[in-house]
């Protein structure tokens, strides 16, 4: 952590986060929370939510997911078009992997947002999405895509385990 440039200190809200992702393991949440801050940090996300990616027109029309609604615990429900995503074979050329990186880091940190925002509708912590995944035009061809898939996952997702629970997908053929 570098002192030197501002970073977000997490609050409770965060905190509680954390905590419970790690089924309140003090030590490995402590670890995985200080990681996030340097990654934060070292990323600049805390800017994203005001300044969005210039490239994030492009990474929308290959990475179509849209919140639909919220289900009865408050929780954003997510609907993504995966078919669409590994059924276009300019996906991993369309963008480098950094703004690939750099876009996924803000979709992220709008879903935070909206986190925040379903918290205080609910009078309770909501830090979790229904992801529903639309396999529709999915080919086997496209598991070679899952390379790509896993970059952003291992480079993301890791600060944000959390996020989701259940992941039910349709249209699986």
């Amino acid at each position: 952590l570098n002192r030197n440039e501002p970073f977000e200190m997490p609050d409770n809200f965060n905190m509680l986060r954390y905590l419970q992702a790690d089924k309140y393991d003090v030590k490995l949440a402590t670890d995985r929370l200080v990681s996030t801050v340097c990654w934060r940090q070292a990323n600049a996300i805390d800017k994203l939510p005001d300044h969005p990616p210039p490239e994030i027109a492009t990474y929308r029309m290959y990475r179509s997911c849209v919140v639909i609604g919220r289900n009865k615990d408050h929780q954003p429900i997510h609907v993504e078009r995966i078919g669409k995503f590994f059924g276009s074979p300019d996906v991993p050329k369309a963008l480098s992997i950094a703004q690939w990186l750099r876009c996924y880091s803000y979709e992220m940190a709008e879903l935070f947002k909206q986190f925040r925002q379903a918290s205080i509708d609910s009078g309770t912590v909501i830090h979790k999405r229904v992801y529903i995944g639309d396999l529709k035009g999915v080919r086997f061809s496209a598991i070679k895509k899952l390379n790509f898939m896993t970059t952003l996952k291992n480079e993301v997702e890791v600060h944000f385990p959390e996020v989701c629970f259940e992941n039910p997908y349709i249209n699986i053929v």
